[in-house]
């Protein structure tokens, strides 16, 4: 318990990419006192479609759409139950944006995008509140991590990790006070 801000957090730890660990983790969810959940697991998977096997397709699809989706369900599910609690699906900018060597993964973000907005739409007016974040490039393994460079984008675009959650927090306040 953090005596400065009078919560509790707790870390669960789940393979997201194991359907077993996603049933899991949303039983857990949808039962403990849990008011706030970050959607923010997910796989890049860049690269030609040629170059990517099937079964890297279905990892990129557990993660990205299929436990996000089932954790939002368990968060929602909770949140009723308790009357109210906020939900952040991290998305990506790549959901506007089809590009070749990303096909998977702006697919996959362009899910996020929709159904994150229909619940928006879905919970207007109740004490349940829904965020979407669609970042840019974030400082972070994520290209390191694919074997790319982050030269791909301008260094002025990249923003810190930090700043993103700083600007998340200040957008779900001026929208949701």
């Amino acid at each position: 318990m953090s005596s400065k801000y009078l919560v509790e957090v707790v870390t669960l730890v789940a393979d997201l990419e194991r359907p077993s660990d996603v049933s899991d983790l949303a039983a857990s969810i949808a039962a403990d006192d849990v008011t706030f959940v970050v959607n923010n697991a997910g796989a890049g998977g860049l690269g030609r479609s040629q170059d990517i096997t099937a079964d890297q397709l279905e990892r990129i699809i557990q993660l990205n759409i299929t436990a996000l989706t089932r954790l939002s369900h368990a968060s929602l599910t909770g949140f009723r139950k308790r009357g109210a609690g906020v939900l952040v699906n991290i998305g990506s900018m790549m959901a506007h944006a089809a590009a070749a060597g990303a096909a998977a993964y702006s697919g996959s973000k362009a899910y996020v995008l929709n159904f994150t907005q229909s619940l928006q739409m879905e919970y207007a007016g109740s004490s349940i509140r829904i965020q979407l974040i669609l970042p840019g490039p974030i400082r972070t393994e994520f290209f390191s991590s694919q074997g790319l460079s982050e030269s791909i984008f301008p260094p002025e675009s990249y923003l810190a990790p930090e700043r993103l959650v700083d600007a998340a927090l200040a957008g779900l306040d001026a929208v949701n006070p």
